[in-house]
């Protein structure tokens, strides 16, 4: 092992820092200022701070214009998806998520939210598949773009996905716990920033 890779990479330390401001955000605005007890912070909180940070790295992956960093950010990031996506499995209940049942069901909105949901996890497989070695050479050069780019619609997704879930509360800030705007509300802003910056280019 050389000098270079001894150090955390710099998608690495991104990944550090994301984390670190997503946790304490999430722990002031649900522990501190929401009233959410400690014992939530686990599983119900952590699983917050953790898809609020792959969606970060996500974006992140798609605005960079540096080869190396993009890559392994959104691998990072599709690796906090898949722990977002088995965190939320293992809480997926009334008692947490009461706002999403209708009686013992899902309301018409909270299951269009998780299709959205299960829509982004799928598309976003296809630029990551296509950053696997050797794939580029056997699509070739445009198909192999075209997959990167599937990542677009996918965010989209993720967009809607957080949209649906928590936009009832994005319009009565006097609600929001310590003033501090909703996740969903910040996440669903992230999802877009790649398709805003593409267009700007």
């Amino acid at each position: 092992m050389n000098e270079a890779d001894a150090h955390p990479t710099r998608a690495t330390r991104t990944l550090l820092i994301v984390l670190a401001v997503t946790f304490v955000y999430s722990g002031l605005r649900y522990h501190v200022f929401g009233g959410v007890p400690w014992s939530q912070l686990p599983l119900y909180v952590t699983n917050k701070a953790t898809s609020w940070a792959a969606l970060t790295l996500l974006a992140l992956a798609y605005i960079s214009r540096d080869g190396r960093f993009a890559r392994e950010a959104g691998m990072l990031g599709l690796l906090l998806s898949a722990t977002h996506v088995i965190l939320s499995q293992t809480i997926l209940d009334p008692a947490y998520y009461d706002k999403l049942y209708v009686g013992a069901h899902f309301s018409a909105i909270a299951e269009t939210a998780l299709l959205a949901g299960v829509g982004a996890a799928t598309v976003l497989m296809i630029p990551a598949v296509a950053t696997l070695p050797g794939v580029r050479a056997n699509l070739g050069e445009d198909r192999w773009r075209r997959w990167l780019r599937a990542g677009h619609p996918g965010l989209a997704l993720v967009a809607l996905h957080c949209a649906l879930l928590g936009c009832k509360g994005w319009f009565a800030p006097g609600t929001w716990p310590g003033y501090m705007p909703p996740i969903t509300l910040i996440a669903t802003l992230i999802a877009l920033a790649p398709m805003l910056a593409r267009r700007r280019r």
